[in-house]
């Protein structure tokens, strides 16, 4: 114990608080290897969670003493438990609990329960259920439902539609617009009376997916929409015709296409006099056959006078009339025709296409070679073919060879070392560096100060011994006679004194008899100088020496 609190004081306080520090480094850094390499790796167990599901998924892990992590909206936990704690979770009910749906009814008696309260439970029932379908959905990691349902007035003969809004939680993902589409038909056909146009839609960032009302600019988006289609279209079926002839990525193709949306209804009624068909005849003949006669006697009162004869007339004339009429009906031929001319329809198609001719080497220089006019000609004739060229309608196609920019790719090379890498890099460099100064500083200095010296004399050296050793360092002239090494000695035994400028420069390190340890030179050599000057008082100094050893 004395010796290590001797060579504590021997290192001094900067040392020894740099030894703390070592040694405190050291151990944080194998605690801290130790609790990694001993850490299970978890695992997500359920994410997209609400704080109120992490409270009861937490409370839950908690009673089955489980190490759990809760970050990101989610709960993670051991990677060989995940299967286990997911059936247990599920078990009980606690992920998507937070909606209730239509087993809100199975807790509640209607004995006494009043109308109104009936109609709020059906209608948080209807909106949980949509809820719960919509976060079925890959894309949707949760949604809310609400759902305004207006209650009919007696003798009243306004009726006001319901509407729904819904907000889905998409995270960073997108909804297409079948998605949104499929959303807006679902809700409105599970709610009577509700229709598309009043559904709206909402994602978590509060954009809008789905307003309901067919908007002119939504109308405009979805005209564009289908333009752009039929430009994509007809510029990859191009592009992949060229391809085949003009090797790949040799072919830039750009297509214009000019639609008419407008809706056209056309009814039309064609006639053909020349297609006559009898629809009635009607046919009638009428007949009149009359006699007259002439009277002889002239008119007077005996003609009138009774029972007087009357003289013969003269005989009269026949008359006979025939008439016939005949009418028939025709029935022309006629065609209705009723044409419908959706939107949509190609009105006019511009085409551009750019291709690259080939390169040729002559004597080692590259040159250009275009595509001649008859090359030309033949892509011209396959775009137009793709196409359905039509002249009348206005259709232009136009071909250019010419090189393409010559474009270096940036290659991105990838990390020799990942994050994790660096990391571990730097874990291992801090360990090095804590072993290095636990060596260099307690370890050697321990060793130093425990491992005997190469000239050290033993402690259990007599006091006699010691006196003639002291008093052979004075010579007979009564200078000092030092052991040096490497300097020269007498027949017996004794060292030569030697001048003072004799005595070499250098600040070497050397042994001194019955001295533990080493001392500089230079120090020898001012003592050397001193009993050089100062003979008689060395010789005194010497003699003190002596004697307080003998006592």
């Amino acid at each position: 114990m004395e010796q290590f609190l001797t060579i504590l004081r021997r290192m001094g306080a900067a040392r020894i608080a740099m030894l703390v520090v070592a040694v405190v480094m050291l151990i944080g850094l194998i605690s801290m290897i130790a609790v990694r390499g001993n850490a299970p790796d978890y695992g997500i167990v359920y994410g997209g969670l609400n704080e109120q599901e992490q409270a009861k998924i937490a409370q839950t892990l908690d009673a089955l003493n489980v190490d759990y992590q809760v970050r990101s909206g989610g709960v993670y936990v051991p990677k060989n438990r995940i299967p286990e704690l997911r059936l247990k979770i599920a078990g009980e009910g606690i992920v998507g609990s937070s909606t209730a749906g239509y087993e809100i009814f199975d807790s509640q008696s209607s004995f006494g329960t009043t109308s109104l309260v009936q109609n709020i439970n059906a209608r948080r029932a209807l909106e949980g259920e949509l809820a719960r379908t919509i976060n079925s959905l890959p894309s949707v990691a949760s949604s809310r439902v609400h759902l305004v349902m207006p209650k009919k007035k007696l003798f009243s003969r306004e009726r006001i539609e319901p509407t729904a809004s819904v907000t889905v939680n998409i995270g960073t993902r997108i909804l297409n617009d079948e998605q949104v589409q499929s959303i807006t038909h679902m809700v409105a056909a599970s709610v009577p009376g509700l229709t598309p146009d009043n559904v709206t839609i909402i994602d978590n960032r509060g954009n809008m997916l789905s307003s309901g009302n067919k908007s002119q600019s939504n109308l405009m988006n979805m005209q564009q929409k289908v333009q752009r289609q039929v430009e994509t279209e007809y510029e990859h079926s191009i592009k992949r015709m060229l391809e085949k002839v003009v090797g790949p990525n040799k072919a830039n193709v750009k297509v214009t296409a000019e639609l008419n949306f407008d809706s056209i209804e056309e009814e039309s009624e064609i006639f053909d006099p020349e297609k006559q068909v009898v629809r009635s005849e009607q046919r009638s003949e009428d007949r009149m056959n009359a006699t007259q006669t002439q009277p002889n006697q002239a008119a007077g009162a005996s003609a009138n006078i009774p029972g007087q004869e009357v003289g013969g007339g003269q005989a009269g004339s026949n008359e006979e009339r025939q008439s016939a009429e005949e009418t028939i009906n025709y029935e022309i031929s006629k065609t209705v025709r009723r044409h419908v001319h959706s939107g949509g329809a190609i009105k006019q198609l511009s085409v551009a296409v750019l291709v690259e001719g080939h390169y040729s080497n002559e004597d080692g220089i590259q040159k250009y070679v275009a595509y001649d006019e008859n090359d030309i000609a033949k892509f011209e004739t396959l775009v137009k073919t793709a196409i359905g060229y039509d002249e009348e309608r206005g259709d232009l196609v136009e071909i250019i060879d010419m090189p393409f920019a010559q474009i270096e790719e940036e290659t991105i090379e990838e990390p020799l070392f990942t994050k994790d890498d660096y990391f571990m890099i730097a874990e291992y460099a801090l360990i090095a560096i804590a072993i290095f100064l636990l060596i260099f500083m307690i370890i050697k200095p321990i060793l130093k100060a425990t491992l005997p010296k190469n000239n050290e004399v033993g402690s259990a050296m007599s006091g006699e011994t010691a006196a003639s050793g002291a008093a052979a360092t004075v010579g007979g002239s009564g200078a000092p006679a030092i052991n040096i090494q490497g300097m020269e000695t007498a027949p017996d035994g004794t060292p030569v004194n030697l001048p003072t400028n004799e005595i070499v420069d250098s600040d070497s390190m050397i042994d001194l008899e019955s001295v533990e340890g080493q001392v500089r030179e230079s120090s020898i050599k001012k003592v050397v100088k001193i009993i050089t000057e100062n003979p008689e008082e060395s010789t005194n100094v010497i003699r003190g020496w002596l004697q307080g050893g003998e006592e």
